[in-house]
């Protein structure tokens, strides 16, 4: 497993052909992004600094755009950091696996998923990705170019932009892992609800048996709204998405 990820990552560093030497003149926006789910308008990103991309990824909850002018040192800090997660990865494999491509590769028809587990199924096949915890570096995002015809033939016909494509599928992915999170918390909180629920009140005060049950009313018709929320946002997102 260890040659095989040093295998991988030399290989990704020779797809690089824009790699440059400089990291120092990096310019680092971590963005707060309206892509994430829950925004109903557009906000204000917020801006930080980092020492390192490692910390602007966990604060930003795995989700992280990394800004800067060509040859300010973007592709080197990505590759840098999917070394970092590659040897977490040696170390424990529970660790996400990481998946580093290049964007001018894609061609934006197929999934953006598929595209990006392809190269590393086809190049090494005893690398098993399927339910595992997987991190994708996705580097040129400015690479993919503007507006392209849908159907070349028709120079006159719709067209697209690769750039929107990309944004629109990272959405999704971050809209989908919020729905699977809230029914997990659903499922955690009726679990934790059934399990401290104390049904025996013999011997008890009155008074005290009517102020813990009126508390667990509430607690429960909480829980079932939570519940009912996010099951009926996952039933919107297939809906959304059946073919």
């Amino acid at each position: 497993m260890e040659g095989t990820v040093e295998q991988m990552l030399l290989l990704l560093s020779r797809e690089q052909h824009d790699a440059v030497k400089s990291i120092s003149k990096i310019r680092q926006y971590i963005i707060v992004s309206p892509l994430q789910p829950g925004h109903q308008e557009a906000v204000i990103p917020e801006q930080r600094i980092f020492d390192t991309l490692q910390d602007a990824f966990t604060a930003q909850n795995g989700q992280v755009l990394l800004l800067g002018a060509p040859g300010s040192g973007k592709t080197t800090m990505l590759l840098q950091f999917a070394c970092e997660v590659a040897r977490r990865c040696l170390n424990d494999s529970s660790k996400p696996f990481p998946i580093f491509r290049s964007l001018y590769q894609w061609d934006s028809k197929t999934p953006l998923i598929h595209w990006a587990k392809k190269s590393i199924q086809d190049n090494f096949p005893e690398v098993i990705l399927d339910n595992r915890s997987i991190i994708y570096i996705l580097d040129g995002l400015d690479e993919l170019g503007g507006e392209r015809l849908v159907d070349p033939s028709k120079p006159k016909g719709d067209t697209y932009d690769p750039r929107i494509t990309f944004l629109d599928t990272v959405s999704e992915k971050s809209k989908m892992q919020a729905i699977l999170a809230d029914l997990t918390k659903a499922e955690d909180s009726m679990n934790d609800w059934m399990h401290k629920f104390e049904p025996d009140y013999s011997n008890k005060p009155h008074e005290e048996v009517v102020k813990y049950m009126t508390a667990q009313e509430a607690s429960i018709t909480h829980v079932d709204s939570v519940t009912k929320a996010a099951i009926k946002a996952s039933w919107q997102f297939l809906a959304k998405h059946k073919k």
